[in-house]
């Protein structure tokens, strides 16, 4: 009788266990895909910060130029922020904080390996982020390609230069600067135009937001400067100056209908000061 207990009792716990097996199988599973999932994200993270801090071979920078923070966010000063966060978002580059005080992501644009950077130092600090970054990666003047705000130039007009001076611009003055004083540098730049307005400050009109009809026109050049990133990494810089010029002339040329009358000479106002002669919040302009 004992005996027949006994092997009852192992029975019954024997099938206990088996449906208490059956019912975590669910659980144990989902347990299973998440500690993988957890696994292979951390895996990619360890990798991106090697490729971040390993040498990375032939590599282009592309630099947005901007101050960090909401409160500039949308103003005129920050459209080579504007432009660079679209070039990342349509190359699926990641960005995030590293070293050098700037925001960076490592990616692919038209097989060329891009690290795309955004200095977080307020704009006329802009050359301490962009020299450590160039220097610590071994990277040429010739491969850094920087992106910001023209006053010079109209409106949302594109601009793709081989080299020049900073035009008194800040953030250009300070790379210069972190440069050696060397301008062989590539540059994008995007006309924001003078303040229509001379009783506007040049240190005012650009810290100021665009105005509804500017900010469409704005829209369409930094999908403009994407096309031209892109075209430099496909076809190297003296392929993409030669297209961006030809789209200028047709452009002019292309327009039907007759030429507008010619306007009537206005007495001509005394020009606004350029940035150096302004008094700006610090490091902002």
């Amino acid at each position: 009788m004992l005996r027949l207990l006994g092997s009852l009792t192992k029975t019954v716990s024997r099938f206990g266990l088996a449906v208490l097996n059956v019912g975590m199988l669910g659980p144990l599973r989902a347990i299973g895909r998440m500690s993988r999932g957890i696994t292979r994200g951390l895996a990619a993270r360890a990798a991106a910060k090697r490729d971040l801090e390993g040498p990375v071979k032939d590599l282009w920078l592309v630099v947005g130029l901007g101050n960090p923070g909401a409160r500039y966010d949308g103003t005129r000063h920050n459209v080579g922020f504007m432009a660079v966060d679209e070039v990342a978002r349509q190359n699926s580059i990641p960005l995030k904080k590293a070293k050098a005080n700037a925001q960076v992501g490592l990616g692919k644009i038209a097989g060329e390996t891009v690290m795309i950077v955004k200095p977080l130092t307020f704009m006329n600090l802009s050359g301490e982020s962009v020299g450590k970054i160039s220097r610590y990666y071994k990277v040429p003047r010739q491969r850094v390609l920087v992106i910001y705000d023209d006053l010079d130039l109209p409106n949302a007009q594109v601009k793709l230069k081989l080299n020049g001076g900073h035009g008194g611009h800040n953030g250009m003055r300070s790379i210069i600067e972190h440069f050696g004083g060397k301008k062989d540098f590539p540059r994008l730049k995007i006309g924001i135009g003078r303040p229509s307005n001379p009783r506007i400050t040049i240190v005012k009109h650009v810290l100021q937001r665009f105005a509804r009809e500017e900010k469409e026109d704005i829209d369409f050049a930094v999908q403009n400067c994407v096309k031209v990133v892109e075209s430099v990494m496909a076809n190297g810089m003296d392929k993409a100056l030669s297209t961006v010029n030809q789209k200028k002339k047709k452009n002019k040329s292309s327009s039907g209908g007759a030429a507008p009358p010619p306007k009537k000479k206005k007495k001509e106002a005394a020009p606004p000061p350029s940035r150096e002669e302004t008094s700006a919040p610090a490091n902002s302009t």
